[in-house]
């Protein structure tokens, strides 16, 4: 085959050297995570409200709109309430990874308003569950922080998905 300068079949050899090019300085990014600090415990009469699935027996999720924050590493961090029918409640600041759809607890909410920081907090897959309090996680990612390109939204955006929701499954689309 005679390859033309000009040609269509040059223009692609190009692409596929460049593609080739973007491959190698993929393969050598690797993680690097920002330091964390742990926000001001939530003030409760400022929570917004999440929209999450019905499935969930009468919980109630929020977030501190003051905790959230996207890190340089695009590490979307915030405090979540999650409230039950019965008034109990749980207050936890967590990591999300849009990337890789993972997870990590930080610190827990206490009794006496303050968090008590969790000790080599480990990340953990958001997996699939059906109708159990852990998939609040999956629709946080896949719904609110997120976008289709597994990338963080902006702060702005992620509060106004919360005001104003569009429902994606795992693949982005939306339903």
């Amino acid at each position: 085959m005679v390859i033309f300068p000009g040609s269509i079949y040059a223009e692609i050899e190009q692409l596929q050297d460049e593609h080739t090019e973007i491959d190698e300085d993929v393969r050598d990014w690797e993680f690097s995570e920002d330091a964390i600090e742990i926000p001001a415990f939530p003030d409760l009469d400022k929570l917004q409200k999440v929209q999450i699935d019905s499935s969930f027996g009468g919980m109630s999720f929020y977030i501190d709109p003051a905790s959230l924050k996207i890190g340089r590493d695009e590490v979307v961090l915030v405090t979540t309430v999650i409230t039950s029918a019965r008034g109990a409640r749980n207050i936890l600041f967590e990591g999300f990874r849009c990337d890789t759809r993972e997870y990590k607890t930080l610190a827990y909410g206490t009794t006496n308003n303050s968090f008590y920081e969790v000790p080599n907090a480990q990340w953990k897959e958001i997996r699939r569950t059906t109708g159990t309090t852990q998939d609040f996680r999956r629709e946080l990612v896949t719904t609110y922080f997120c976008d289709i390109t597994r990338l963080p939204l902006a702060r702005d955006e992620i509060l106004r998905q919360i005001k104003y929701p569009v429902f994606r499954d795992d693949d982005g689309r939306m339903f």
